[in-house]
């Protein structure tokens, strides 16, 4: 399964909140510098929960096939109480409550001293 612009648009309506106030190239220069620290980690999961894995069939793990899971997981990294707020009571929720899927194989990005870690 390919990643949906339909369902990132939605994503992105729930989760945006969590950013808050400021310019959308404050908030683009954020997500950079989380790529830039956080790639080979980024890029380890996507290979061992995005398409093409043993997991890629598997509801708990659609959103490693969107393309807002940088966004995603920079929030989960650096917000995880406003990104939990946003999603509360949505049906992306249930994503988050699941055992296992993308919250948890996330909290494999942040490292050491991680949030999420």
């Amino acid at each position: 399964m390919r990643g949906s612009s339909e369902l990132s648009l939605e994503v992105l309506d729930v989760v945006m909140p969590s950013v808050g106030c400021g310019d959308g190239a404050e908030y683009a220069q954020t997500l950079a510098k989380f790529v830039d620290a956080h790639g080979r980690r980024i890029g380890d999961a996507l290979v061992d929960y995005g398409g093409g894995s043993a997991y890629e069939g598997d509801f708990n793990y659609v959103l490693f096939r969107q393309p807002v899971s940088l966004i995603l997981w920079e929030r989960i990294e650096n917000a995880p109480m406003a990104l939990t707020g946003c999603v509360r009571g949505t049906e992306f929720e249930r994503l988050w409550a699941r055992e296992g899927g993308f919250a948890l194989a996330a909290g494999s990005i942040g490292g050491p001293g991680s949030s999420v870690g």
